[in-house]
């Protein structure tokens, strides 16, 4: 059924088809093979291992609890210490303002209002007025 090179990529041929003489065969490149991708991990199907008998899925069980009830205490440890060392902190600063003479508290006190206030920029609040003009309506009064 037809000739070697025309059957070999699929081509159908009637009996008894020769091709001319003349004719331009193009031959045909197999296809590239693919190249290897990076490895990739995957998660193993099946499986995990051996099941654990009720006796060892107990045992886990009371280390996760245990290890849950310690993580627990150590949180609230590191809680508890955070708190007392912010309340600690501030008693130091309200120490600090009952100690200095009463003109300077009072620029002691605008200064922590205005830090508190701008906290991003050190701006004080005419710069940070300025700053903000364009945002004024035109014509207002209370310019």
């Amino acid at each position: 059924a037809g000739g070697g090179w025309a059957t070999k990529y699929g081509l159908q041929l009637p009996p008894g088809f020769v091709p001319k003489k003349d004719a331009v065969v193009v031959p045909v490149e197999p296809p590239k093979p693919k190249e290897a991708e990076p490895f990739r991990w995957t998660r193993p199907k099946g499986p995990k291992g051996p099941a654990l008998s009720e006796e060892e899925k107990q045992k886990r069980l009371a280390e996760m609890a245990a290890d849950a009830t310690q993580h627990e205490e150590r949180r609230w440890t590191k809680i508890k210490h955070l708190d007392d060392k912010a309340a600690q902190q501030k008693e130091e600063e309200e120490k600090e303002l009952t100690a200095q003479r009463p003109q300077d508290r009072d620029v002691a006190f605008l200064q922590k209002l205005n830090k508190e206030t701008y906290m991003s920029t050190g701006d004080t609040l005419s710069e940070r007025v300025a700053k903000r003009v364009h945002y004024r309506e035109r014509g207002s009064t209370d310019e």
